[in-house]
């Protein structure tokens, strides 16, 4: 598993388990929720999905290391 989606009762997750792919949008990801692998927001209108959806293809593109 490299992505993993969490939806609790108040909050929305993200969690990448690919530290290449986490370093390589930690500039891009400095406004979001984004702490110990996991990107996550308390509304989903907070949602970046532009960078959600670069994650994904990034993450699809090539294998890498799951940490």
């Amino acid at each position: 598993m490299e992505i993993a989606f969490a939806g609790q009762e108040q909050y929305i997750s993200l969690y990448l388990t690919r530290g290449d792919v986490r370093d390589a949008f930690e500039e891009r990801a400095a406004g979001q929720e984004m702490g110990e692998g996991r990107l996550g927001r308390r509304r989903p209108e907070g949602v970046d999905f532009g960078l959600v959806r670069d994650l994904l293809r990034v993450t699809a593109a090539e294998s890498g290391a799951v940490c």
